[in-house]
């Protein structure tokens, strides 16, 4: 929503599960890992609650700083049920 700020749902670190932030769950929002440069997040049951814009990022990993990478996200608007 305009004005509002980022909300963390999972992280998915190589070599594990997601894990997800307090509020979210794994039957809500599933991530898909086919591969270690390919992931997807999918938004069950949607109500219009859901409606946001969703981002994804990777983190590079470096010696002294961490890099937070996002792309341009998706907008997911839902009118009903």
């Amino acid at each position: 929503q305009p004005g509002q700020s980022l909300t963390l749902i999972a992280t998915a670190n190589q070599g594990s599960e997601a894990t997800y932030e307090s509020g979210f769950v794994i039957d809500k929002f599933p991530i898909s890992r086919p591969n270690l440069t390919f992931s997807t997040l999918t938004v069950s049951n949607m109500s219009p609650e859901d409606s946001s814009i969703y981002l994804c990022s990777v983190q590079v990993m470096g010696a002294v700083n961490t890099e937070a990478f996002f792309g341009q996200g998706t907008r997911l608007t839902v009118v009903g049920k």
